[in-house]
């Protein structure tokens, strides 16, 4: 009797274990993104930039919102170069901090002389099952470019047909750029500031 009922145990177990692991299979198999010979490229993006601002108060963020690149990744060459526009249009500080917008441009990021800021370089690996990916190349910001700079990404697929979506996460140092830290009173602005981008991109053709 003990046999028998623990035989219908492992039956009913396995009647339950079985189609999970298929649904976690087949769910793994439809997320992975085959892009080994595909040039996509920028349709849109956006970037958020966060700055911390410290008082004797404590600590408070300041943000904004750059929103015109271009650029395009090719996975077949492993090559990827965008650029973002800076200027008083495109990037821009939000909330109660607009009113800096326009000292923030003339003093620290001297935007009439570097218009853009430009990062170049390779992708040095890709998860296609998990659309986990890195680049590592030169980024150029404020006429001033910084080596072997990494970041990690992430792409999927949208709804559209040949569409996708690309994000990342990562941080810059001002100084190593020659930006000056703002000196606002007596807060004191960090000088690591960071960065979340957003890219639509579609497939060339």
């Amino acid at each position: 009797m003990k046999i028998f009922t623990v035989t219908i145990m492992k039956k009913h177990l396995l009647n339950l274990l079985v189609p999970g692991i298929l649904l976690i299979f087949f769910a793994s198999a439809v997320s992975a993104v085959d892009l080994k010979d595909e040039t996509l490229k920028i349709t849109s993006g956006k970037m958020l930039f966060t700055l911390v601002k410290t008082t004797p108060q404590g600590d408070s963020k300041m943000s904004g919102l750059a929103n015109k690149f271009k650029g395009s990744i090719n996975f077949k060459d492993k090559t990827v170069s965008v650029t973002m526009d800076i200027n008083q249009d495109d990037f821009l500080l939000s909330g109660k901090f607009k009113f800096a917008n326009n000292r923030m441009h003339v003093t620290y990021l001297e935007s009439e002389k570097y218009t853009n800021a430009v990062f170049s370089g390779q992708v040095v690996s890709f998860d296609p099952e998990s659309g986990k990916f890195s680049v590592r190349g030169n980024m150029t910001l404020h006429g001033v470019t910084k080596s072997n700079f990494l970041i990690d990404c992430m792409i999927e697929k949208t709804k559209k047909a040949n569409e996708y979506l690309l994000t990342s996460s990562f941080k810059i140092n001002l100084t190593d750029f020659k930006i000056p830290v703002p000196d606002i009173g007596l807060a004191k602005v960090n000088e690591v500031v960071g960065l979340k981008t957003k890219f639509i991109l579609s497939v060339e053709k």
